[in-house]
C-alpha cells in the first residue's frame, strides 16, 4: 500500500519522526531541508492536492494574528487569485500563477516557504524514542557485558547477523540506522514500471526555487547543493535509505510499498532476485541466503529498534 491522501501515491510514504538531520528528504532527496520537505505534500495532487495560493489566502483569513506575531506582517499582495500554482496539472491553477505579477508571485512563495518553516518546527520535535536496543547498548557500555538483559538470545544473534554475515550495517548505521545516502536495490517495480529515483528528484531539487540557495532560504551556504550532480550514474533507480527505528510499524516496505512484511524484505535480501531495470544495483549486496531462523532472528532485533510512544503534547490534536 502505498501512500493515500486525495488519491494514491506513486511510492510508500517515508516517516518524519528523526528526519530533523541530513542533507536530503523524501526518498528521491527532492528536498533539501525539513521545511522544503514539508511544502510536497500540501501541493501533491495524490495528497492535500492544494496549491500556494490558496494557503495564503488561508493564512491570510484564519491565522494572521499567529502567522504574523512570528513572521512579522503580511504583505500587500493586492488582488489575488483564490488559487494558482506554477507547476499544476490544472491547467487553469497554472494560468492563474502567470496572470499575477512577478511580486505578487514572491510574495506569495515567501509566505508559503514559512508555512512550510512553521511546519518544520513541529516535525523537528519528532525524535525516536528511547528502544530496548538503546538500554542494551549503555549497559554494555557502562560494563554489563550482559546488556542487562534488554535484548532476548533472539535479538542478540539477529544483532550479530546485523553487524556481520548480513552486513545490514553497511547502509543502515549511525543513530538512526541510515547512512541517508542513496542505493538501487534492483528491486522490481510494480507493473514492471520504472521509478527513475535519485535522478529525477536530484533534477527537481536544483530547479527549485525553495532549495537551499534560493531566495526563501535562511542558509548561508549549500555546499551539498552546491556539489550535486543530477546526472552522476549511480543516481539512477537509487533510492533513500530509510531510518530503522520504528521499523516494524511502518509496513509495506520499500519505496514503493511492494514488500507487505520484514520477512518478505529479508527474503528479497537473502535472495536478490532479477536485475534492474534501470542503471546497477548497489555494488556491495549480495544474496545472503538466510534461513528461516536467521531471518527471525533478525526481525527480533529490529523490533528492538521500536521506541515508545511520541510524547501526548506532540501528537493530541490542538483546542
Amino acid at each position: 500500500m502505498r501512500g493515500r491522501g486525495v488519491g494514491e501515491a506513486a511510492r510508500h510514504t517515508p516517516s518524519v519522526v528523526g528526519s530533523q538531520g541530513g542533507a536530503w528528504l523524501f526518498w528521491d532527496g527532492r528536498a533539501d531541508s525539513l521545511w522544503m520537505q514539508a511544502l510536497g505534500p500540501i501541493e501533491n495532487d495524490a495528497e492535500m492536492a492544494s496549491d500556494r495560493v490558496s494557503v495564503v489566502q488561508r493564512i491570510a483569513t484564519a491565522y494572521r494574528a499567529p502567522f504574523e506575531a512570528v513572521f512579522g506582517p503580511l504583505p500587500d499582495w493586492g488582488s489575488l487569485p483564490a488559487r494558482g500554482r506554477p507547476d499544476a496539472t490544472d491547467p487553469a491553477l497554472v494560468d492563474a500563477w502567470r496572470a499575477m505579477s512577478p511580486d505578487q508571485q514572491d510574495a506569495v512563495n515567501r509566505v508559503f516557504s514559512q508555512v512550510g518553516k512553521a511546519i518544520a518546527a513541529y516535525e523537528r520535535r519528532l525524535v525516536p524514542q528511547d528502544a530496548a536496543f538503546d538500554r542494551y547498548a549503555d549497559a554494555l557500555a557502562a560494563g554489563d557485558p550482559n546488556g542487562g538483559g534488554h535484548l532476548n538470545p533472539a535479538a542478540q544473534r539477529g544483532l550479530a547477523l546485523f553487524l556481520r554475515e548480513g552486513g545490514c550495517v553497511n547502509c543502515h548505521n549511525g543513530p538512526l540506522l541510515t547512512d541517508r545516502s542513496f542505493h538501487n536495490l534492483g528491486l522490481p517495480e510494480p507493473g514492471n514500471g520504472y521509478d527513475p529515483g535519485r535522478t529525477q528528484g536530484a533534477m527537481a531539487l536544483v530547479s527549485s526555487p525553495f532549495n537551499c540557495a534560493g531566495p526563501y532560504s535562511d542558509a548561508k551556504d549549500c555546499p551539498e547543493l552546491r556539489y550535486l550532480n543530477p546526472t552522476f550514474p549511480d543516481f539512477v533507480s537509487a533510492f533513500k535509505t530509510p531510518t530503522l527505528r520504528g521499523v516494524t510499524q511502518t509496513a509495506p516496505y520499500m519505496h514503493h510499498g511492494g514488500l507487505a512484511d520484514l520477512d518478505a524484505v529479508l527474503t528479497f535480501y537473502s535472495e536478490l532476485p532479477g536485475q534492474p531495470l534501470a542503471g546497477h544495483r548497489e555494488l556491495t549486496l549480495r544474496p545472503l541466503g538466510l534461513t528461516p531462523e536467521q531471518r527471525t532472528d533478525l526481525i527480533a532485533f529490529l523490533g528492538a529498534l521500536d521506541g515508545g510512544p511520541l510524547p501526548e503534547a506532540l501528537t493530541r490534536p490542538l483546542p
